[in-house]
């Protein structure tokens, strides 16, 4: 039965994967010249791809073992496409691949970028439990400390004028509210929905 393989290339390398279950990372042992390539595994070769569409530098293939699979990286000498892995019969390595200069990624950055403003995060935390403690930025917190400041009448008429016109009126004065009806007073533009 034949090995099966995949591979995808970039201008400057193959990957090819080679899909074998189970196999131990020291059993494996790849051979790689400038236009071939073959992997054996228990001393077995169990793929051997030749010649190559393109020329690849051998001594520096490497290769991860995966529990499902064994992928090789394979750098190529000239950078380019190449249009199939393997070399159609009667073509040369210049004729099948399709070049392009390599163009190298430098390891280190040349020029010193600026180090980001680091955050402290104790100081923000410290603001917003400031900023909880005002009652003007907070809308719940000044409810709560008018309501717990009012005499009993009051808070009467808070919760009366606030239920009987929905929402749209909010009186502390209980000598206005509790004697009568406190309609609905919309903003203008507004119309009262009833429900």
């Amino acid at each position: 039965m034949a090995t099966r393989y995949d591979f995808y290339q970039s201008d400057a390398a193959l990957v090819i994967s080679i899909y074998k279950k189970g196999v131990p990372a020291d059993q494996v042992r790849v051979v790689a010249h400038a236009e071939e390539v073959e992997v054996f595994v228990h001393d077995e070769s169990i793929l051997r791809l030749e010649p190559l569409a393109g020329t690849i530098v051998g001594e520096d293939v490497t290769h991860k073992v995966y529990g499902t699979k064994i992928e090789l990286i394979v750098p190529k000498v000239t950078g380019g496409h190449w249009p199939s892995l393997i070399r159609s019969k009667g073509a040369s390595p210049a004729q099948s691949a399709v070049h392009r200069p390599v163009q190298q990624t430098p390891k280190e950055p040349t020029t010193a970028a600026p180090a980001p403003k680091r955050k402290n995060w104790d100081s923000l935390a410290k603001e917003i439990d400031t900023d909880e403690q005002e009652p003007e930025s907070n809308p719940d917190a000044f409810f709560k400390s008018l309501y717990g400041d009012l005499d009993e009448d009051s808070r009467r008429a808070m919760l009366k004028s606030y239920q009987e016109s929905n929402g749209t009126v909010l009186s502390t004065n209980w000598g206005e509210v509790g004697s009568k009806f406190q309609a609905p007073q919309p903003p203008a533009g507004m119309e009262v929905k009833k429900a």
